[in-house]
């Protein structure tokens, strides 16, 4: 492990109960190991697993582990091992402590995820001729102000890197729901985050 992912899991880390750390360095251990041609690095905060290209991601929170697997909308999930979800790209494999690892199941999804990196194979983007907007957020933008540090981060990231922020929040239901959605997304600012999750 290189001093750049020990730096990224300790900080990842550093808020996460034991459980989470062990789960989290369980899991590290499978990526890490399964496949010479994988190379840990560290993206967007987080270890990174690449072949090429990036295959998949490792991320801990506060009560489970996350795989992400970025091409994960066009594998087979033959196993259903993948959380449902509405990402055009990635794909997540969601544990929390207690449940019982698929060290095999991940390995099978590794190959697969490493296979369509080695065959050039990209998924389609839809094209888009809109101009991306910012999705405003007033309630998020008001509390944000008072937070300089986290204000001249989100200032700093691109509309696209924004908008997953603000829309996070104006998408919650309950008053209550966006307040705490508020709060963990300048929360994550703070830290250095660049997205929600």
């Amino acid at each position: 492990m290189t001093e750049k992912v020990q730096k990224a899991i300790d900080k990842i880390l550093s808020d996460k109960s034991a459980e989470i750390k062990e789960l989290f360095m369980e899991i590290r251990e499978i990526l890490a190991n399964h496949d010479d041609r994988l190379t840990e690095g560290v993206k967007w905060g987080m270890p990174s697993y690449d072949c090429k290209t990036i295959v998949a991601g490792l991320g801990g929170f506060k009560n489970h582990v996350s795989i992400w697997f970025h091409k994960g909308a066009i594998m087979k999930d033959e196993l259903g091992l993948f959380v449902p979800g509405e990402s055009k790209e990635m794909r997540q494999i969601k544990y929390e402590p207690g449940d019982e690892i698929n060290v095999e199941g991940i390995k099978v999804y590794l190959d697969e995820a490493i296979e369509l990196n080695v065959a050039g194979i990209k998924i389609a983007k839809a094209k888009s001729k809109a101009e991306k907007v910012f999705v405003d957020s007033s309630d998020f933008m008001e509390q944000l102000v008072k937070h300089k540090e986290a204000s001249a981060f989100f200032n700093g990231l691109t509309t696209s890197q924004q908008n997953n922020f603000t829309s996070y929040i104006e998408e919650a239901k309950q008053e209550a729901t966006k307040q705490k959605r508020i709060a963990r997304s300048i929360e994550r600012l703070s830290k250095g985050f660049k997205t929600t999750y």
